[in-house]
């Protein structure tokens, strides 16, 4: 159906041009006009072949239009020969396989058949033996019961054979236990020897090593008495470095306790309107590194709540928020959480005031991050100052108090976590005591340092600090 309308719309597209192309000649041809100067009646032929070869062009252009097939056959006839030959030679190859595998099948068949009468033989073979076998089936019976018969007077026999072999035997047992005995007794005689000799010479060993181990004894008596001694002695230290940290830790307290008063009493004379100064350490924490994502943001959310909560303590806040007072950057929290996670083992977490931050004004803070590391060696020097024991017993103190903060500053600056007054170091109040002593009693300008008591590292608070003057 499609076909027959698409050649009843060729037929009436070209007879229209024809139509056209007459008309058109015919009025060249009345009013005799030229194109490029030629005769009327070269003209009208030309208007015939221009009209034949329209109606041509228009054919096909609607062809290839309309019909995929027709633009196919015309622009892509090589493509289908060549496809076309490649199919042809494809089922060649086809038909050939088919041939070969149709030979194949046929040795395959004949294989079949001559299996088959081999199995036929085989077959009739088998039935040959099997009666066979039934005939040696009953000679097998008459033989079974001849060998019976027989197995019962060889029983018979066995057994007469057997209470003689008994008799010979208890006989040979009999003369065998009688030759045991004699060469027993002879060994026994052989080994008495032998074991009087052996502990002849046993006996002057263990002569020898008693005497060895007389000198022995005394050494060890000698030894267990000096280490008695020491053991003593280690515990007499013990007990007296357990009064010491007694002393060492109420002496902190005290002078924590002190650092606080002042602390309070210059916020209160200067920054009155100040919650947190720039660079001032919020607050501090150590988190275990080398876990999952999941696990670090949740101890970093739970650490930046307490340090909100202190925020808002100091009467920082973030309008329209009740339980935020600090802002700070979500990429720095990623990043940190990120370092943390990465770590292998403990690290401090710090937040820090970027700016001044005033009463009623929301802090603006950023993360730290320090890993796990040794600080300060024993008897390593943290700060120093220059102290004047004539200056009186306050002043000494106080210098004192400013060196004790500058070490806290030193051990802070290195990364070391601080508690929530921001402090890290630890002096004995006997310790402060002996060191103001001694400049006082020298009475003049002395150089004092403030050392470590012990190996710190930035994650194990808190920094114990001695003090030495320098004569």
């Amino acid at each position: 159906m499609y076909g027959l309308t698409l050649v009843l719309m060729l037929i009436v597209v070209g007879g229209v041009i024809a139509f056209v192309g007459d008309r058109i000649g015919m009025k060249v041809g009345r009013k005799r006009l030229s194109i490029f100067g030629l005769r009327p009646r070269h003209t009208s032929m030309i208007v015939t072949v221009i009209t034949g070869v329209v109606v041509s062009t228009t054919s096909l252009v609607v062809m290839s239009i309309v019909s995929k097939d027709v633009r196919t056959a015309l622009f892509n006839m090589h493509e289908i020969q060549a496809a076309l030959a490649t199919s042809r030679q494809e089922l060649a190859s086809a038909v050939a396989r088919l041939s070969t595998q149709q030979q194949e099948l046929a040795a395959k068949e004949k294989r079949v058949g001559e299996l088959q009468t081999k199995i036929d033989g085989l077959t009739g073979e088998i039935d040959r033996l099997s009666a066979a076998a039934k005939v040696k089936a009953r000679e097998y019976e008459m033989l079974t019961a001849r060998n019976e018969t027989l197995t019962a007077e060889l029983e018979q026999v066995k057994q007469e054979r057997v209470r003689a072999e008994k008799d010979l035997g208890a006989v040979e047992d009999e003369l065998e236990k009688m030759r045991k005995q004699y060469q027993e007794m002879k060994s026994q005689l052989d080994n008495t020897k032998a074991s009087w000799a052996e502990a002849r010479g046993r006996l002057d060993e263990a002569n020898k090593r008693i005497v060895a181990l007389q000198g022995t004894e005394k050494d060890l008596k000698q030894t267990i008495e000096r280490l008695d001694k020491e053991r003593q002695k280690l515990e007499d230290e013990s007990r007296a470095l357990e009064t010491r940290i007694r002393d060492l830790t109420q002496g902190a307290n005290v002078l924590y306790s002190y650092l606080q008063g002042m602390s309070q009493y210059l916020e209160g004379l200067q920054l009155s309107d100040i919650t947190y100064r720039a660079d001032e350490i919020i607050l501090a924490t150590v988190i275990e590194g080398a876990r999952p994502m999941d696990d670090v943001r949740r101890d970093v959310a739970a650490f930046l709540e307490k340090a909100d909560k202190l925020a808002l303590a100091r009467r920082a806040k973030i309008e329209g928020s009740e339980s935020e007072a600090i802002i700070f950057f979500t990429d720095n929290l990623e990043n940190t959480a990120e370092r943390v996670a990465r770590a292998k083992g403990p690290v401090v977490v710090r937040l820090v005031s970027a700016t001044n931050a005033f009463v009623g004004q929301p802090v603006y803070a950023y993360l730290q991050f320090f890993e796990n590391k040794l600080i300060f060696k024993q008897g390593q020097v943290v700060a120093e100052r220059e102290i004047d024991g004539s200056l009186g017993d306050d002043r000494v103190q106080d210098e004192l108090m400013t060196l004790l903060m500058s070490a806290n500053d030193e051990a802070a600056r290195r990364g070391m976590v601080t508690d929530v007054e921001g402090r890290v170091g630890q002096a004995p109040l006997s310790e402060f005591n002996a060191a103001k002593a001694e400049i006082l009693e020298l009475g003049r300008k002395v150089r004092v340092l403030a050392v470590t008591a012990q190996d710190t590292w930035n994650t194990k608070p808190p920094l114990k600090v001695a003090f030495q003057v320098v004569k």
